[in-house]
């Protein structure tokens, strides 16, 4: 970004940058000093339009000296003819070795420590536990690759729970909607660290596109991003997220009500083609 700023000084250039960060000052050891350096008051002299990824990335960008009227919210977007209701797919079911009656909870993302995966197999575990919910028809599919992924499967055979737990490994992104449409309930279960929380989740935005019911946790920009078409949890609830967990699985009314908002919103708020307006605009404005 910094070489992007001394171009556009050098040749007169216009310069827009995007914005996914939403933790103000977050420069690991040089913290808010950063902001004082040469380097920075270059970027925020050159700098004409920044494209802010949420609510949130903005108003860290405000803390952080950045003029308001360089910053437009532009939230990212769905390609809505991919992510959409579909009828499961049998030959995936099958290669999966999920059955019809089967109650399926879905994680997609990479199996890193905030992703929280720890916690959801914890709650899942407890699930699986309770007496009203028949542990032989449950299946966690985790979609993703990681540096955690041997840990997770460990993890997994201690707590007992390998017949309900299907670790998928890569998937292409074209075949997603595969899976979100095989899903019951997608959950995300990110957990803040001290320099990150969730900056957006767009698998969100693409299960609630599918018309799933989702939970996720009170991470960084999760809120602003799914509203009140989502359950919401505290980060590191593994007794809540079990509780949310059970009560999408157990009620279909609450869930299919919540999945059809969830569409219903994301259709009317994160439709890519109205974005892609919406940064052509942007860069419209400087020509």
């Amino acid at each position: 970004t910094y070489q992007a700023a001394k171009a556009r000084l050098k040749y007169d250039k216009r310069l827009v940058i995007t914005q996914w960060q939403n933790i103000p000052f977050a420069y690991a050891s040089r913290g808010y000093r950063f902001v004082e350096s040469k380097r920075f008051k270059k970027l925020k002299e050159a700098v004409d339009v920044i494209i802010a990824k949420s609510e949130r990335a903005k108003l860290s960008l405000v803390l952080e000296g950045f003029p308001e009227e360089k910053i437009v919210v532009i939230k990212p977007g769905v390609d809505l003819s991919r992510f959409k209701p579909m009828e499961k797919d049998k030959i995936l079911m099958r290669k999966l070795g999920i059955n019809e009656k089967d109650k399926v909870i879905l994680f997609s993302g990479r199996l890193h420590w905030h992703k929280g995966v720890f916690v959801l197999l914890n709650a899942f575990k407890l699930l699986l536990m309770d007496k009203e919910v028949d542990p032989s028809i449950v299946k966690l599919l985790i979609v993703g690759t990681g540096e955690l992924a041997n840990v997770l499967n460990d993890f997994v055979k201690f707590l007992g729970i390998s017949r309900n737990v299907i670790f998928v490994g890569f998937v292409d992104y074209n075949e997603m909607p595969k899976y979100h449409n095989l899903a019951d309930v997608f959950v995300l279960p990110s957990v803040p660290t001290q320099r990150w929380q969730e900056q957006f989740g767009m698998v969100l935005i693409e299960s609630m596109a599918c018309g799933k019911p989702v939970v996720t946790t009170l991470s960084g920009s999760i809120p602003e991003v799914v509203g009140d078409k989502a359950v919401l949890v505290q980060p590191f609830d593994f007794l809540e997220l079990y509780k949310a967990l059970k009560k999408v699985l157990c009620d279909e009314k609450f869930a299919k009500d919540l999945g059809d908002r969830a569409r219903e919103f994301v259709v009317q708020n994160y439709n890519a083609e109205d974005v892609a307006r919406k940064i052509e605009n942007v860069y419209n404005s400087l020509l």
